[in-house]
């Protein structure tokens, strides 16, 4: 069937399963619904991971440490963009995220899958 000969609402309405469907498949469900979602409530939990080790790692009470800045990354592998020596990755496009996170005198920068996996980077600044 030709869809340039469909009357416009069907074509639209043929369209939209299709756009639901390669959200689904590609896991990225805020494109079924809002252009952005608010990256920070939906990663919150990983947050709360990256804080609890800076805290510990640091030695410091917990409600010094911020997060300052985040971003959606896809990182190359499962290493996170921080490989250990004599360690194999699965060699998979991995989303996740890059946090920044600060104890008020210093950067600390984290990386995270978008599941449970936070591994410290580097100290920033």
């Amino acid at each position: 069937m030709d869809v340039g000969i469909l009357p416009r609402k069907h074509r639209l309405g043929s369209l939209l399963p299709c756009l639901l469907l390669l959200c689904l498949i590609t896991g990225n469900l805020s494109c079924a619904s809002q252009p952005q979602l608010n990256q920070v409530s939906g990663a919150a939990h990983l947050i709360m991971i990256a804080r609890k080790d800076l805290a510990e790692r640091e030695g410091i009470p917990l409600a010094k440490v911020t997060l300052l800045r985040m971003e959606a990354v896809e990182w190359q592998d499962t290493s996170l963009g921080c490989p250990e020596p004599g360690k194999v990755y699965a060699q998979v496009i991995t989303p996740g995220y890059r946090l920044i996170l600060t104890d008020g005198t210093k950067e600390f920068a984290y990386h995270s899958d978008r599941q449970n996996r936070v591994i410290f980077a580097k100290e920033v600044k």
